[in-house]
This record gives structure tokens, sequence and C-alpha cells, in this order.
């Protein structure tokens, strides 16, 4: 089975002030065997670290799509916002 054939997965990330974790939150995503997966990042607007991190594995694996909130609207909105932008 080839990867147009598989149905595509989206994994929703939520970040907030998770700069420790989100990195490791990736790359356990991105390992995964499954190969059609569309990974969202949605940052929370942190006021730590975190969107620059992200940013940099943005860099490393440009598939991910990052949507970094300018305004802190809280886990239900911030996921309802990466649903919105997903395929899968």
């Amino acid at each position: 089975m080839t990867k147009a054939d598989m149905p595509l997965v989206s994994v929703i990330c939520l970040c907030y002030n998770h700069s420790k974790y989100v990195v490791e939150a990736i790359d356990s995503v991105l390992s995964q065997t499954y190969a059609n997966v569309e990974l969202i990042v949605v940052d929370d607007a942190s006021t730590d670290n975190s969107q620059l991190i992200i940013s940099e594995c943005i860099n490393e694996y440009p598939q991910i799509k990052f949507i970094p909130l300018s305004k802190n609207v809280g886990n239900c909105k911030t996921f309802n916002i990466g649903w919105q932008a997903s395929s899968g």
C-alpha cells in the first residue's frame, strides 16, 4: 500500500508554554510508522520560547503546519483552530 492509498491522519498538537516538551511531542508524531500523517502545531500565545522552538523544528520538517496565535484563547478554541486547518 502506498502513502497515497492510506487515509490521511491529522494530529493536532496544542502548545502553551511547553518549551521543555514540544520537541519531544513533535518527534513522537514524526517517528510513527504510519506514513500518511499531517501534523498541525497550534501555539496558544506562549510566553516562553515555545514559538521559537517550534519554528526551528519547521526548518527541519517543513511539512509541519504551524499556527502561532497572538492571543491566548484556551484549549478548546485552540484545538478548533487546528481542527479547522486539518485535512485528515
